[in-house]
Parts: structure tokens; sequence; C-alpha cells
């Protein structure tokens, strides 16, 4: 009757299959069997088991089977949920991380429609306090304090501990019901967003939310007034906010949720990400010697609720470790081998010791992008409340919202493709009207579900923008505005050959891949999907590195002047997609541009200088158009020993 999971790094799990009784005063759930032998599990119900320091301080429970225990003095009529309040309590990642999301991931999967009692243990009361909305989420029954209560109590079955996917993730396959951070978002919602204030946020300009930490516990931005002042001459109003352990919950709530963008250091205060609209921007600044725990902690769960994610990693110059140590200290210079497998090495220095002072002329060019995005989230937002019953004339291209004659009418016009800042090809692009008011055509077509409208135009055709324009920006909305709903597609500008050669999966049966507009899609994947390692330079093509499988390597060629581009468009994707990403990047003598323009032209010498304003058409052109290729064999060898190394390792893991 009790069966125990705990082959897991990150938890041990108990589950009582059938009537349990628990005494507190001794923290023991007795399970009778009186047929079966005596049996007895031992469990601290909290999952950091890997964390021997904390773990100790952990309350123990004990789970016997066997004879009938105490009499019960309080009879459920439902399952017991056991779980530990203790460990890092208090600080808002772990409060989530180890908490509410597991809590999360047990009721979808263990306890699905149940209601479950909630048996806390090490629960002060100032926490249960803060997150009594919450808690009553999951449960609608009184808490039971395992610490403070004397009466045994009676429960049809009792699940003891929490599961954990990994660090604040949800993964929907392991669930009952599929769930995703982005139901978990919800749920917050219907905690919190219930109390929200009737602030006023600017209608005019995006608001950005700007994470301060305190000096003296590391992270904090030495030069913040500077940033403040930058973020607001982008265009942003800036709200300055420094969480405490005692932040009133629903205030956090009222103001993240209403905000259209998030900057801060990395650091605990950034779990504040899961209260902000899918569809916001998230900007992470990443010290020294954090890219790894950025990414898994924050970065990840952002793309999982659908937030506009964008991180700043800073330069040596911007931390102040290199005036402690100095930029050829292995602290400065290697941070990742510094700490190899030490966490001790990363929290000391990496977390505690260093602060940052930030690049204002760099970090600008990063707010000016995350204000184009808030703003155009703010459009977005704008122009969808607006909506309530639609009607859509396909002959003039015009939907039409329906609201009472008092009301004044509105019209809005959007173009339909999600790449407003091109000015050349955004006039190709068919407008929409949105209007309001009493007047509209007749209806000859009702539909019981929402209309989501899209053009199919502008580069469609090229394969990185039929998904980084297309099916990824489709996939986002149908899983942010309308999750667990039908839809009705509408689409502009839609080319004959488009919704069937690309809905297919992608392939090619050549080992040399050379992907046309008409190359079928299913013959790519089966060629990609199949393989161990993809390499190629920099351009539409290596976006069929969405077919490589997790684990497999993908090594993109990277010309001169193009670095950004290189991991804002397949960078980030790969790491986002668990490939064993690399970059080779070549030098001056292997791009086909030093014998037009010479070694000491400013294209070639340093093409961020000609960058730090944008990629204008002219200088596209030359780094995107004019620019081949000769490797250097040599140099590039051992690039493709290392790509080897890994491919075979995951071919041999993997087949």
């Amino acid at each position: 009757m009790i069966k125990c999971t705990r082959s897991h790094k990150y938890y041990d799990y108990c589950f009582i299959d059938g009537p349990a009784v628990l005494d507190p005063t001794t923290s023991t759930f007795f399970a009778a069997d009186p047929t079966g032998p005596t049996l007895v599990e031992k469990i601290k119900p909290y999952p950091r088991k890997f964390e021997n320091s904390t773990m100790s301080r952990i309350k123990e429970l004990t789970l016997i089977s066997g004879p009938p225990g105490p009499k019960c003095q309080i009879q459920h009529t439902g399952p017991a949920l056991v779980f530990s309040a203790g460990g890092y309590t208090g600080n808002v990642f772990h409060d989530f991380n180890d908490g509410f999301i597991p809590i999360f991931i047990v009721v979808h999967s263990i306890l699905h429609d149940q209601a479950p009692i909630l048996v806390i243990s090490e629960a002060r009361d100032w926490w249960v306090s803060r997150y009594a909305d919450l808690l009553k989420i999951f449960s609608k029954h009184p808490i039971i304090n395992l610490d403070n209560d004397t009466a045994s109590h009676c429960f049809t079955s009792a699940s003891v501990g929490l599961i954990s996917h990994g660090l604040v993730t949800i993964n929907p396959t392991l669930l009952h019901n599929p769930k995703t951070m982005v139901h978990f978002h919800a749920i917050l919602d219907k905690a919190f967003g219930k109390h929200r204030r009737d602030s006023k946020p600017s209608t005019s300009r995006p608001r950005l939310v700007l994470l301060r930490r305190t000096l003296g516990v590391g992270r904090a931005i030495l030069n913040q007034d500077d940033v403040r002042r930058a973020a607001e001459k982008v265009g942003f109003e800036v709200v300055i906010f420094e969480p405490t352990s005692t932040t009133d919950m629903h205030f956090a709530y009222d103001l993240i949720s209403k905000s259209h963008a998030m900057v801060g250091v990395h650091g605990a205060a950034l779990t504040h990400l899961l209260f902000m609209r899918p569809g916001a921007v998230f900007m992470q600044i990443v010290p020294l010697g954090t890219n790894w725990p950025a990414k898994v902690c924050y970065e990840s769960p952002a793309r999982a609720m659908g937030l506009q994610y964008i991180d700043y990693r800073i330069d040596v110059e911007e931390s102040s470790l290199v005036h402690k140590y100095g930029k050829d200290d292995i602290v400065v210079k290697d941070p990742a081998a510094k700490i190899g497998s030490n966490w001790d090495i990363l929290m000391k220095i990496y977390l505690k010791e260093q602060d940052v002072k930030l690049d204002l002329n760099r970090f600008t060019w990063f707010l000016k992008s995350a204000y184009g995005k808030a703003k155009k989230f703010m459009e977005k937002e704008r122009v969808s409340s607006t909506s309530r019953f639609l009607k859509y004339a396909a002959t003039t291209t015009t939907t039409y919202s329906a609201k009472t004659q008092a009301q004044p009418p509105q019209v809005e016009k959007v173009q339909p493709y999600p790449r407003k800042f091109e000015g050349f090809i955004m006039p190709h692009i068919k407008n929409l009207t949105l209007t309001s008011g009493p007047q509209s055509p007749p209806c000859k077509v009702r539909h019981s579900v929402p209309a989501l409208v899209f053009s199919a135009g502008g580069y469609t055709g090229n394969f990185f923008h039929d998904f980084n324009d297309g099916f990824i920006p489709l996939f986002i909305t149908v899983n942010t505005i309308f999750p667990d709903q039908d839809i009705v597609i509408v689409v502009s500008e839609a080319p004959n050959w488009w919704p069937r050669k690309l809905i297919k999966e992608v392939g090619f049966e050549v080992i040399m891949f050379n992907p046309k507009r008409m190359t079928p899609l299913h013959e790519s994947y089966a060629l990609l999907n199949s393989s161990h390692a993809m390499i190629g330079v920099h351009g539409a093509a290596l976006t069929h590195s969405f077919f490589l499988r997790p684990g497999s390597v993908f090594v993109q060629v990277v010309p001169i002047g193009i670095e950004w581009g290189a991991y804002a468009f397949f960078g980030r994707m790969a790491r986002a997609l668990d490939l064993e990403y690399s970059e080779y990047k070549i030098g001056v003598n292997e791009s086909s541009l030093v014998d037009k323009y010479g070694k000491e032209n400013l294209l070639l010498k340093d093409p961020f200088a000609l960058q730090k304003t944008g990629w204008p058409p002219e200088v596209m052109n030359i780094y995107l158009k004019e620019q081949n290729v000769k490797l250097d064999l040599e140099r590039f060898k051992s690039c493709l020993k290392k790509a080897y190394t890994k491919a075979t390792r995951f071919m041999e893991k993997n087949g």
C-alpha cells in the first residue's frame, strides 16, 4: 500500500494507496494492511534532495503499513498532500521552484480530479498568510499544520513529498492532463489578479519594471540611476521595484502583470516573471559566471510562458570583479573553469561578490530593442481590448466590433505580419481595418469560436521567415491568447502552394543539403532528424536546425559583421532546443570582403561600429549578400574534431 520513488535527483516521493491515518505528534502516517508484512519508510518531503545542508533542516516523516494506527479523531473525505515549507522558504525563487510549481505538478499528475487536504510541516504563519490565496487555489480545505496539530486525521489516501520536473519547469507529457507554465500563470492570476488595484499605467508609454538589488548582497546595478534615465530616454515609463520577503504578493502581481516589460540582474527577484502576461518583454542582465543558472532558472521558463526574452550578457569591464581580481585572473578570464562543478564558488564569488556597472552605450541598444517589442505588445493589447463580438467582411478586409449606440465608433488599422520594423516589406502587407459601432454588414457565415487573423505575405517562401514570422508566432498566439479553444484561422495573402508543402514536416535526401522553396518538407525532416550533426553558414537554411534531435550537434559558421544576428536568430534557438551548439567565427582572411575592401576598412576592422544604430540596408547587403567565405581548413579542423566527438557521443547514446 506504500509505494515510494527514490531514484530522482531532486526528490523522494511516497504514496499511500488507500486509507491513511496521520498522528501529528509523531509525524507518522499509518496505512492499515493487516494481511501484509510491516513496512516502514522515512521521507523528507522537500524537493532538494541533492543538498545535504538544506535537507538536514527538513523534518522527517515516517510511513508505516501494518496493524491499524491510532483511532481517527478527524475524518476527511479526500487525500492528503504532504510537504515541507522549510528549506529556503522566504526566497521567492525557492517558494515557487521548490514549492508551488511542484505542488501544481502533484495535483495534476497524482491527484487529478481530487480535492486534496494540505498537510504542511515547518509552515510559518507569515508564509501561510503571504500565500494564503494561492494555497486556496490548490485546496479549499483548512491547512493542517503538522508542527502544532495534536489530533489524529484520516484520509482516503496520502501523497507525501513533492515532484519536480527541473528548475522552474513543467513537463506536460508527465501530467495526466497536459499542463504548461502558461497554465501555472493562469492560477497565479486567479489567486492574485482578483485583488488588482485600479492603478492607471501610462496609456502612451510602455511600462518597464526595473528590479533593484540592495548594495552589499551582490549583483546590484551600480549606475542604476543612469540606467533608469536611459530607459526613460528610450521611451519607457520606469518603475523601480525592490521586492523583499515581506512584499505583499497582491501588490507585486498588480504591478508586474500590468507592466509591459521587466529588467533586472540575475537573482531570485526575477522569479516575478511568473506574474508577467504572455507577450510581455523580459530582459535578464547576466553577470560573469552565471550563464548556466541564468538560462535554466529564468530564460527557459520565460520562453515557456510565451514572454519575449532578451538577455544582456555583461562584458568584463562591466563587472566589479575586474577591479578586485584583475582582467587576467581566471576568475574574470574563464569563469566556467574557475567554477567547474563547485556551486560554492559560484555562490561566493559570482553571486555575492559581484556587482555590475552597465555600459550605457551598449545597454541602450538592448533597451531600444526591448522598447520596440514592449510598444508592439502594448498596442496589440489595446486593440484586442476593444474587441467584443467581431464580424469579418471579406470583401472589404474589415472586422466589425458590435457596440451599442451610446458608444462612439472606433477605427483601428493593422497589418497582421510581425515585422513592423521593416519599412521595405510592410508596404506590401495588406491593411486590415477594425471598426466598432452599430452598423455592419449582415452575417452570412457564423462561427462559434474566435478568429485568428494573420498575413502569409512578406517573406513567405523563405524557410527562416516561414517559421520565424509565421508558425512560431502562430503557436505562441494560440497557446497564450486562445489556450484550450478552437479557432478559425483567417489568412490574407496566402500563396496557393503555402498551406499544402509547409504544414508537412521537412526533409531532403542528399548529404550536401541545398533546400529550395519547393523542397518537400517531409524529406528535409527525414534527412536532418536522422543525422547527428549539421554545419552551415549563417542564413535562412539554418532554420532546419528545428528538425535536429535534442542533443545532436549544430555548428554555425559566422561571417564577418553578423555575430549578433547569428546568435539572436540561431544560437538562442539552438540552446532552447537543447542542441550541442557552437560557432565558428571566421577570421578576416576567410571573408571575400577582404579582397574587395581591404583589411583596414572599417567594414572588416570594426563591424560593430557600423551597426551601433541598427542595420542600414546598405550595410546589411554588404555582410549578407556580398560576402562569401573560404574557410581556413587547419583552423576549421579543430572545430570539426570537437563536433565529431560530440556527435559520436550522441550517436552511441541515441543511434
